[in-house]
C-alpha cells in the first residue's frame, strides 16, 4: 500500500543512496556531487518553501518528489525513486497521486525541466500525459558541456 508524507532531514541519506549512481540524471555541475553539499541542498530547498514528499510502499521508502508551488502553479524540482521500485509502476502511481491531490487543490498546470537527452525520463513523463513547451538551448552546464533542457508540463 503506498502512502505518503513529508520528508524529513534523517530521509536525506536514503534519498542520496538512491540518487548518488545517476547524478547525470539528476544534476548539473552546480548540483550536490557529496551527501554533505546533497545536505546543503535540501536544508537551503526547505527555506525556500519548496516541499518534499516521501511516497512509501508497506511502510518502506521509496521515493521522493520535490516541487513548490505558488498559488495555482507549480513546478516539480527533481525526484527519485529507489532501485527496487523503478519499472514497477510505483512512480507513475506516486506521481500521478500527487498530481491528483494538487489538482483536487486547484492546481491545473504542473511544469518542470529535464535533461533533453534523459529518454528515460521523457517516455516516462510522455506516459503521464506530458506535453512539450520548449527546450532551453545550453541552459545548464553538465560534465563541462552544454546542455539543453526540455520544458514539459501536465495539465488537469
Amino acid at each position: 500500500m503506498m502512502t505518503s508524507r513529508e520528508v524529513t532531514p534523517k530521509d536525506y541519506p536514503t534519498i542520496w543512496h538512491w540518487m548518488k549512481d545517476e547524478l547525470d540524471l539528476h544534476c548539473d555541475d552546480s548540483g550536490p556531487s557529496n551527501i554533505v553539499e546533497f545536505y546543503e541542498f535540501m536544508e537551503h530547498s526547505a527555506l525556500a518553501l519548496e516541499r518534499c514528499i516521501m511516497f512509501e510502499e508497506d511502510g518502506h521508502s521509496a521515493g521522493a518528489i520535490k516541487f513548490d508551488r505558488a498559488g495555482r502553479l507549480v513546478s516539480l524540482r527533481g525526484m527519485v525513486f529507489a532501485p527496487h521500485v523503478r519499472g514497477t509502476g510505483f512512480a507513475q502511481s506516486a506521481v500521478s497521486a500527487l498530481l491528483n491531490l494538487l489538482h483536487e487543490d486547484g492546481v491545473r498546470k504542473v511544469s518542470f525541466t529535464i535533461f533533453a537527452n534523459n529518454f528515460r525520463a521523457q517516455r516516462f513523463f510522455f506516459g503521464l500525459g506530458a506535453v512539450v513547451e520548449g527546450i532551453l538551448v545550453k541552459h545548464v552546464v553538465q560534465g563541462g558541456e552544454p546542455k539543453d533542457m526540455m520544458v514539459l508540463a501536465l495539465h488537469a
